[in-house]
């Protein structure tokens, strides 16, 4: 819901952020890469949203509560 309202769309993205970072970490230590045959698509897909979500933050700074409001 964070990533359909304008407003909130900064931070939608930082939540997802920190989510798919436990995803990627738990990905890598625990169960491994190459879980039952995929080869590590499912590891590269959440890089793929790792990277999406990061520049989502980058590109709407002015939005975000702290970064937003430094003086340039």
């Amino acid at each position: 819901m964070l990533l359909l309202v304008p407003r909130t769309i900064p931070l939608g993205a930082l939540l997802v952020l920190g989510v798919i970072s436990g995803a990627i970490v738990s990905h890598v230590t625990k169960p491994g890469i190459g879980v039952q045959d995929h080869g590590g698509l499912l590891l590269a897909l959440a890089v793929v949203v790792f990277i999406c979500s990061a520049a989502v933050p980058f590109i709407r700074r002015a939005q975000l509560p702290l970064v937003g409001s430094m003086p340039r």
